[in-house]
């Protein structure tokens, strides 16, 4: 069996259909797809638990996209759809689409860490729809090996155990280049180029601060086809025709996404500048390479190896087989179309290898396009060999690109938090307990919810985002802030900026503590920590609320800004209902509250409840019995008296005459001065 795809396939062809893959035996492609997919997610899952990626709570930069889902989908419940609308223009977005599927999975499956990663296996069934339409022809055995034989490559765990922008970005980009190149340039193919020029769009929307990567890439791909349809064919008089196209092919590109990033110019300029050109963040995420490994590093270097595993040349072997059953047996279609695919895999290598800034995933769209060559390749070697052969050589093929992919297969720890140290397994035990009791004490400790912030000297464990994603699965209505210097040595400046911004709650530790400690190239506020923690033990201005010790014994504490009046906090008897929301409701038979005054002076405390008819309740104000209130008929009293407040800590007991729970519907204490309340 030698048989090829016509011409038109590769000339103006629009995408697969479901109906293709539905029929000659299309039900066990599906099959296959679906449980090759399910297989892959599951694996990658499992494994980033095993790692501690979706360690409790997670500890990368994923949440980022976590946040954004959260927060949009409670603004959508809140306001309705259609104001989201406005507001994704109002407020941008760094990932548009991460945010949006973050958002859904969470709305389909709850608030799990693992619902965002699940919805990744769309992507899959995406890649394998693509690559089982370039097998279109051959018997079901050799496209269903071909998909067996892709589940070895740790690029499709990294579809899966990684939640960024970039996954979506290099799927879209590089479906759209591959039908951007099969499309004649002398051609208007309106259809054709609109789904080419949307699959673009779409990656582009996915990172709207890479506007510079998906422009370049269209400009690339139509320069290849300029230079094939017009340049070798000598058709030069028709130039004019193939500008018109060309600028068709880009306008429908880039509309999408443009509408979008040009509204939001100043945000995602910045972050472009930020991300490869600014000089502190390439210090810290540069990763101090080489000459060579900084050229590699998406090839043969850490990310290459992240992508292909240890098969890299394997899987350019296939392709080099590939090229030479294709000249074999005289396909100079074939050949051509691979030699097109070449300068746009260059092309999608060189752009995140200039800058020195350097992350695993920027490599994604050049990954995905190698697969789609490599999908073509395993497509010539079976139409070589033909028949039976060729699907036994396919059959042991992908045999053994499965065996060799899965012992490689990574599932990296992209974060910067170093869950491969010696010492992983206690961060692992000691993290989600520590995790849990800052928030518990911040949370305990802050009668009004709103517009609380939580300074951090030093970060690492205590990622901003981490802390701003684990408070927000117990409250998505939580507004928090966590700052954190982590790249300033001054203690100094820290100081500084915990007394003018009149931070509420500060985590200091000791150096060397072991969850609060910068990335490794940056010592930054580690050097500071010490100083600091001994500054804020004297300082008037905050108390200590907790404190604890990390998995190398050494202290974390936990500082709350003494704040008059208002800085009442309950010490033990009460519990918030409703998340951020009042009533407050005992759980004894004593609650216990402490304020704090800077001076001696007068006050009122003020206080609505209800509970239980006739419940009685003895108010203890600095142990001395201030007055008792009694419930009526209703269940329902209040209470507003003068108190005296001294310099200082004071103690408020409310002791009830049975445990029966009461509620709180106010409970203030409000500063009396010169007569005015």
């Amino acid at each position: 069996m030698n048989e090829r795809l016509p011409d038109a396939v590769y000339r103006g062809a629009a995408a697969p259909t479901i109906k293709f893959l539905l029929q000659q035996n299309g039900y066990v492609v599906v099959l296959a797809i679906l449980l090759v997919s399910l297989w892959i997610t599951g694996g990658a899952l499992s494994k980033s638990y095993l790692i501690g990626r979706l360690a409790d709570p997670i500890t990368h930069n994923d949440v980022n996209y976590l946040i954004d889902g959260i927060q949009r989908l409670l603004y959508v419940e809140i306001n309705g759809f259609w104001a989201e609308l406005w507001h994704l223009f109002k407020e941008p977005m760094h990932a548009p689409y991460s945010g949006y599927q973050a958002a859904l999975g969470f709305y389909l499956f709850g608030f799990h860490d693992w619902a965002p990663y699940a919805s990744n296996i769309v992507y899959l069934w995406i890649l394998f729809a693509v690559c089982v339409a370039l097998l279109r022809g051959c018997p079901t055995v050799v496209t269903v090996a071909t998909v067996i034989a892709l589940a070895g490559m740790p690029l499709l765990y990294t579809t899966i155990s990684e939640f960024a922008p970039e996954i979506p970005l290099g799927v879209f980009a590089a479906l759209g280049v591959l039908l951007t190149l099969r499309i004649c340039l002398l051609e208007r193919a309106i259809w054709p180029r609109a789904i080419a020029g949307f699959c673009l769009g779409l990656g582009f929307f996915a990172k709207p601060s890479s506007f510079a990567f998906v422009p370049i890439v269209v400009c690339v791909a139509l320069g290849i086809t300029f230079i094939r349809d017009v340049f070798l064919t000598k058709r030069l008089h028709e130039f004019a025709k193939a500008i018109s196209n060309g600028l068709l092919h880009l306008v429908l590109s880039l509309w999408l996404p443009a509408i979008y990033v040009i509204s939001n110019w100043r945000a995602y300029s910045y972050y472009f500048y930020l991300a490869m050109l600014d000089p502190d963040n390439i210090k810290a995420f540069a990763g101090n390479l080489n000459l060579r490994e900084h050229l590699v590093y998406y090839f043969t270097g850490s990310a290459g190896e992240y992508m292909f595993g240890d098969l890299l040349w394997a899987y350019v072997g296939i392709i080099a087989i590939g090229l030479a059953a294709a000249s074999m047996r005289g396909d100079r279609p074939f050949i051509g179309r691979q030699i097109e695919l070449l300068p746009m895999i260059f092309v999608k290598w060189l752009l995140p290898t200039v800058p020195e800034s350097k992350n695993t995933l920027f490599g994604a769209p050049f990954a995905f396009l190698f697969v789609f060559m490599l999908v073509m390749a395993v497509r010539s070697i079976y139409e070589t060999a033909g028949g039976f052969k060729g699907a036994i050589v396919i059959s042991l093929l992908s045999f053994f690109l499965l065996v060799s992919g899965t012992s490689s297969t990574r599932v990296a720890n992209t974060s910067g938090f170093y869950w491969y140290n010696p010492e992983a397994h206690i961060v692992r035990e000691k993290w989600p307990e520590a995790m849990e009791r800052l928030r518990a004490v911040t949370l305990g400790n802050s009668p009004n919810y709103r517009d609380r912030s939580v300074y951090q000297t030093n970060s690492s464990y205590y990622f901003t985002p981490v802390l701003q994603y684990f408070f927000l699965k117990k409250d998505p209505t939580l507004n928090w802030t966590f700052p954190a210097m982590w790249t300033d040595p001054n203690p100094e400046h820290h100081i500084d900026f915990i007394h003018r911004t009149q931070q509420d709650f500060v985590v200091a530790g000791e150096r060397g503590n072991g969850l609060t400690y910068g990335p490794g190239l940056v010592a930054g506020a580690s050097a500071a920590e010490d100083a600091v923690l001994s500054a804020l033990r004297t300082d008037p201005n905050y108390m200590v609320l907790d404190r604890f010790y990390g998995p190398t014994g050494r202290t974390i504490t936990v500082f709350q800004r003494r704040i008059a009046f208002g800085g009442w906090r309950p010490l033990s008897g009460l519990s918030p209902t409703g998340g951020t929301k009042q009533p407050w409701i005992s759980d004894g038979t004593v609650t216990h509250l402490e304020a704090y005054a800077p001076i001696a002076i007068p006050a009122e405390l003020v206080i609505d409840v209800r509970g239980p008819a006739l419940q009685t309740v003895d108010i203890i104000v600095n142990r001395h019995r201030l007055d008792q209130l009694s419930l009526d008929s209703s269940g329902k009293s209040s209470f507003m008296q003068s108190i005296n407040l001294v310099a200082g800590t004071n103690d408020i007991i409310f002791q009830y005459s049975s445990n029966a729970p009461i509620t709180f519907d106010r409970l203030m204490i409000i500063r009396k001065f010169d007569g005015e309340g």
